[in-house]
């Protein structure tokens, strides 16, 4: 083929090496920041309450691992999430509240997550991340509803609320147990625990190309609380209840195996740029028990347990760690400013530099300013409130949050920074507190209203 044209066959030629190398700028410059991004690990287990750790001054327990995490991190000393499982699950994966989702129960159709909504797990995905999860869901066991149709690139899960529930592979025991693997049932041998984390590392291990986001969502120390005998052991003499022996037999066991992954990663070089993340679901469920007519266990003087809207129902542990982000106890140890997991989306969009444009009205926002140190959240307000009902109903179980203020019930008014056991009523005292307070959460309550639905399961799909 003759240019008859010498000067545009060199423009032409130009233009050829321009472009290819603009393209292989374009691919290196994103596989370099897909190296730059850093590793997400996201724990959380489940009905493990503030007091269930022993850096929260818990002396029966045994939790060495978590403690030592919490000395190399930072917290987050005024966390909050739902007050029961599938609403704080809902929470954390959409940036909105249970009841604008339809996951504001745990049973009845009410806690499936309703497919419009927008998952961390999908945001993660569609910013050039490989994502995993394992463990407990609890957020729809139909299509399109489970864990791999909702962002998730593998997920091994149990069925329902709980390993051994209705929707789960029957006969499953916490022992030796089948689980699905993006759906399809697959034999395991183990403690369910030991195998979340064993599969958990095998999974991290596999990621050399892009890097990953890992949700390990446990089942414990959730009921029917069987547990190894060696962890039972752990507490034969303590003054606790069986129940209670059971209970914090199931969370030892946890911290084992976060020192095996923390291990793992120090080790494997992955530490310096993973956010490590430890946190609960909600209140501690059976920490607290009665024996010989005493109260047993310890709740770092939180009024209240699983479900309740006082404090002891929704503040949980926080700890952050990520070396190369400079979130460690060496940049901040603690932050009191309060947060909530409606701001987890928004915010790791923020840490890990995610293209993030939310699809739907978001009650949590950004709040990555307080991992950095001497900076301080403006002053806002949140509501987390407990249903467990058909159809939610307003003013049930509600409390609206602001700093250190708490209105619980629209009648009850606490601050937690003077009074953490919520025993003296100052609504009369501060009136107008109370007054703005609840308008807010009137304001709240009709905008949730507008999204409430119910989830529907297609039965006509091959899926």
């Amino acid at each position: 083929m003759k240019f008859g044209n010498n000067l545009f066959f060199k423009f032409f030629v130009l233009v050829l090496i321009f472009s290819s190398c603009k393209d292989r700028n374009t691919v290196e410059k994103k596989k370099a920041n897909d190296f730059e991004r850093p590793n997400v690990i996201f724990i959380i287990t489940d009905d493990q309450g503030y007091g269930d750790v022993g850096f929260h001054g818990n002396t029966i327990i045994k939790t060495p691992n978590i403690d030592a995490l919490a000395a190399k991190s930072t917290e987050l000393t005024n966390f909050h999430v739902g007050t029961t499982c599938a609403p704080s699950r809902a929470g954390l994966m959409t940036g909105r509240n249970s009841n604008r989702n339809n996951a504001w129960h745990t049973i009845g159709g009410c806690s499936i997550l309703n497919e419009e909504e927008q998952t961390i797990s999908e945001v993660f995905q569609e910013n050039g991340y490989a994502t995993a999860m394992f463990g407990k869901w609890h957020l729809g066991d139909n299509y399109p509803f489970r864990p791999h149709d909702r962002g998730f690139d593998n997920a091994l899960y149990h069925g329902g609320g709980g390993v051994g529930q209705t929707p789960d592979y029957w006969n499953n025991d916490y022992f030796d147990d089948t689980y699905f693997r993006n759906g399809i049932p697959e034999k395991f041998e183990g403690y369910c625990t030991d195998v979340w984390f064993n599969e958990t590392i095998k999974y991290i291990e596999d990621q050399a190309d892009k890097p990953f986001f890992a949700y390990l969502a446990l089942n414990a120390p959730h009921g029917p609380f069987n547990v190894p005998q060696e962890y039972l052991d752990m507490y034969a003499d303590a003054n606790l209840t069986d129940t209670q022996k059971r209970f914090y037999g199931l969370i030892s066991n946890v911290d084992d195996n976060i020192g095996k992954l923390f291990k793992y990663l120090e080790t494997s070089g992955k530490l310096e740029n993973t956010i490590l993340i430890f946190t609960t679901d909600n209140g501690t469920a059976a920490g607290i028990g009665k024996k010989n007519g005493l109260t047993t266990g310890y709740n770092a003087n939180l009024r209240g347990t699983k479900s309740s809207p006082y404090e002891g129902g929704h503040r949980v542990p926080f700890l952050i760690h990520w070396p190369k982000g400079n979130i460690t106890s060496k940049n901040q140890k603690k932050s009191n400013d309060l947060v909530a997991h409606v701001d987890i989306l928004p915010t790791f969009a923020t840490l890990c530099k995610l293209e993030y444009t939310p699809k739907n009205y978001l009650d949590g926002t950004d709040v990555s300013q307080v991992f950095q140190s001497n900076t301080k959240l403006e002053d806002r307000m949140l509501v987390v409130d407990t249903q467990r009902l058909q159809w939610p109903k307003k003013d049930r179980n509600s409390c609206v949050m602001q700093g250190e203020w708490r209105l619980v019930n629209g009648d009850e008014l606490y601050n937690i920074e003077t009074d953490i056991s919520q025993t003296e009523n100052l609504s009369d005292k501060f009136p107008e507190r109370v007054k703005n307070m609840q308008v807010f959460y009137d304001e709240w309550w009709k905008s949730t209203e507008a999204d409430m639905h119910y989830a529907s399961i297609p039965l006509n799909t091959p899926n």
